[in-house]
């Protein structure tokens, strides 16, 4: 049996979990959710600018993690959607060793605010019959929120192993499910009380990110 520790990093709050891994099953044992304040909303046209993380993070993830007792662990991070940009970039058929450069480098033309110090993935989307270039979506970490992190990690006495995207993880969980409705395309919808991150999945692999923040009205 594997313990596991998993928190789920938002602009507003984080949720920290503490979980076991036995064979295929994972059982959650303890929670803690920490408020970390709100952040000003972002202007207008700035689709590309992502403000910096809140400065209660630090504080929130060390009530939290004194509070579980998990001082000296290693903790996997999800990061939601609005902490990251994500973009579909389309990219020639080249050697699968070239590509991150490449890819990086088509990042940089089409996100305005990433830099060399910017820290980058990616996942090869499905290919349509005739196509002639691959297509990646790609997720980019701005150096800011990158080191409010781990500075926020090791200030509670953690260590960081893993940052994943909090949309890819769901996907990746709707899928182990084993409910997706067989080989169709599908759309998954994840709401959380401010969010909700739209996922478009065809044959197993993610197709399309989106998320959109959820108005204060119920209706």
């Amino acid at each position: 049996m594997s313990k596991k520790i998993i928190i789920d990093w938002q602009r507003d709050s984080l949720i920290v979990a503490v979980g076991q891994l036995q064979g295929g099953t994972v059982t959650i044992d303890r929670l803690s959710e920490q408020s970390i304040g709100r952040t000003a909303p972002r202007a207008e046209n700035a689709e590309d600018e992502l403000l910096p993380l809140n400065g209660d993070a630090a504080q929130g993830l060390v009530r939290a993690v004194d509070e579980l007792g998990l001082r000296k662990s290693e903790v996997t991070i999800i990061l939601s959607r609005d902490l990251v940009e994500v973009r579909t970039i389309s990219v020639p058929r080249i050697e699968a060793a070239e590509l991150p450069d490449v890819i990086r480098f088509q990042a940089q033309r089409q996100l305005a605010n990433m830099g060399d110090a910017w820290t980058l993935d990616y996942v090869l989307l499905p290919e349509a019959p005739g196509q002639e270039m691959h297509t990646a979506l790609v997720g980019a970490i701005s150096p800011a929120t990158l080191q409010t992190i781990e500075a926020a990690c090791e200030q509670a006495g953690i260590t960081v192993a893993h940052i994943v995207l909090r949309p890819i993880e769901i996907a990746r969980f709707v899928i182990a499910s084993g409910k997706l409705p067989g080989t169709e395309p599908a759309l998954v919808v994840c709401v959380s009380e401010q969010h909700a991150d739209l996922l478009i999945l065809e044959q197993g692999q993610i197709v399309q990110v989106r998320s959109t923040k959820l108005p204060s009205e119920v209706a």
